[in-house]
């Protein structure tokens, strides 16, 4: 009879486990069943949840006179138990049974669920235990479910979640922004476009830093616009009983209540990290006597009794730099968060999938290099892409073909796989000049036939493209309306020259084209919204008998 032990080793294809810890079951009353939470080694399950819990079924407790009703009540115990007491540890479930009498699989295995059965004929009897994800008997079972009800991976099991923060085995890249975050004790604003994964990068940082036993207060103040909401919140973090007692003090001592927040987290030897996630939107709309808050940030940080992280829009930190009297001038070290190298793009996308398909090196650099001529380098636009490509590829017995279906998707499905996204980071920027000049490189560049990836817009393109649009321009403005493109996610700087852009989201022109029917008109039509602008970005109207552009 095999152990408990081999049973797991068996099931997930490595011989050795460093993470597996015995679970108290006596609590569900009965003894049917040894449990053991596992934790996966990440670099061989990249992109595979790593965190199981795994109910063993013991032989030795199950007698002669225990029935098929008593068996399947301890399960569904297992089960129900499991589910209620992993509802924040999101381990979930895999029950094994090493006798052909004692099946699971017909009974528990639910599409959708995080609960998997293994039965004695999915583990085999010797041979090699240390095999290739692909083809651990886990992996193999979840990949049967959903071969045998068409369904998508759920949530809890995709790598891919967009629209979301992500952290742990989920969060991909920005390696070196991690390092500087964990392993010095600098003080960091990040900066990044919108959805260019600003959050993210917070929350895992958090992650490993608690895990190396700091104190760390994260706090999301994305949906404040005063002052006094971030101090709310940053005390609504501690407990409700620190909120009334630094409240009461403020009023004795006629000292500000995010004072005596900062006085409480510093008094306690070990100094903590402050993270506060997209306060950008809070400076924006803050007047200047209300910046006080961040004169204290200042202050506990130059004196090293406080550490603090913040995220803020490009945008806000951009328009900030440029008034030196803006609150977060020298304020702490600036991170840039650009969009993704191809070394990046390379993990992000490649690497979680190869649990399901091992490609050979031919198709590897097919579905890269498709993925980066079409999809491009920002992150949600790849979210999306690896989430769709995990739903349409057929999940069969011998693997998905990944390839086959990125042609499937990209040439037939990109409108509605793209529309939320596009919706998201296209359609609503504010300007329309933004918008001229992005489609007006494309459609340029697209009439040529070059690759729009490899496609630059520089300060003197923008000032050939304003005057065919009617409009003289300053350096000053088209070098704002460059930042424009590079704050939206749709280009990034060349060599690091914020004023040679290259194209960085090429699928948002490919799905204009599918979308807009005429790109000239859209051209004409945007051309004409700039007049409702051209003061913001310094650009004068050319007289009607010198020329009306487009």
């Amino acid at each position: 009879m095999r152990s408990a032990e081999q049973l797991i080793s068996i099931a997930v294809g490595r011989s050795k486990l460093a993470d597996i810890s015995p679970v108290d079951h006596a609590r569900w009353g009965h003894g049917l069943f040894k449990m053991f939470d596992v934790d996966l080694p990440v670099g061989h399950f990249r992109g595979f949840p790593p965190a199981w819990r795994f109910a063993v079924l013991d032989l030795s407790q199950v007698g002669k006179r225990t029935t098929p009703a008593e068996f399947n009540a301890a399960a569904r115990d297992v089960i129900i138990s499991s589910r209620r007491e992993d509802a924040m540890s999101a381990r979930p479930l895999v029950l094994i049974s090493d006798d052909d009498s004692w099946r699971l699989g017909d009974e528990f295995t639910i599409p959708g669920k995080p609960v998997l059965c293994l039965d004695a004929a999915d583990l085999p009897v010797g041979g090699e235990v240390n095999v290739p994800a692909q083809v651990a008997p886990l992996v193999l079972s979840f990949r049967r479910i959903l071969h045998s009800v068409g369904a998508t991976t759920p949530i809890w099991a995709s790598p891919y979640q967009p629209f979301l923060p992500v952290n742990g085995w989920r969060f991909f890249g920005r390696k070196q922004e991690l390092r500087l975050l964990v392993e010095t004790d600098g003080n960091y604003v990040i900066v990044g476009a919108r959805r260019s994964g600003k959050s993210s990068l917070m929350q895992e940082a958090a992650r490993l830093l608690k895990a190396n036993g700091e104190t760390v207060y994260d706090v999301d103040v994305q949906e404040c616009t005063t002052s006094d909401e971030v101090v709310a919140r940053l005390l609504a973090r501690l407990s409700p009983r620190d909120m009334v007692n630094a409240g009461r003090r403020a009023e004795l001592l006629h000292e500000s209540v995010f004072a005596q927040v900062l006085k409480r987290m510093t008094a306690q030897g070990r100094r903590p990290i402050l993270m506060l996630d997209e306060i950008g939107n809070v400076i924006r709309q803050l007047p200047q006597e209300d910046w006080r808050f961040l004169g204290l940030l200042r202050k506990y940080g130059q004196e090293h009794r406080l550490r603090f992280m913040i995220s803020c829009f490009q945008e806000v930190f951009l328009r900030q730099a440029q008034d030196f009297s803006g609150p977060l001038v020298n304020f702490a070290t600036p991170m840039p968060l650009g969009l993704f190298s191809d070394a990046e793009v390379e993990e992000f996308l490649l690497g979680p999938l190869e649990i399901w398909q091992n490609l050979e090196n031919t198709k590897r650099h097919q579905l890269f290099r498709m993925t980066l001529s079409v999809v491009g380098r920002h992150p949600l636009m790849l979210q999306v892409f690896g989430r769709a490509l995990m739903e349409q590829a057929a999940l069969t017995d011998e693997g998905p073909d990944f390839l086959d279906a990125a042609q499937r998707l990209l040439r037939r499905d990109l409108v509605p796989t793209f529309r939320s996204v596009i919706d998201e980071v296209f359609q609503r920027i504010p300007s329309a000049a933004i918008m001229y000049l992005f489609a007006s490189r494309c459609l340029e560049a697209s009439a040529k036939g070059d690759e729009l990836l490899k496609v630059e817009i520089t300060e003197e393109w923008v000032e050939r493209a304003l005057l065919a649009a009617g409009y003289e321009s300053t350096f000053a403005g088209r070098r704002n309306l460059l930042e424009g493109l590079q704050v939206h996610g749709l280009t990034a700087p060349t060599d690091f020259d914020p004023l040679r852009q290259s194209i960085a989201s090429p699928v948002v022109w490919l799905y204009l084209l599918k979308t807009v029917g005429s790109p000239e008109r859209f051209l004409t039509n945007l051309a004409k919204d700039m007049r409702r602008e051209h003061e913001a970005w310094g650009l004068e109207p050319i007289q009607a008998e010198s020329g009306s552009g487009r």
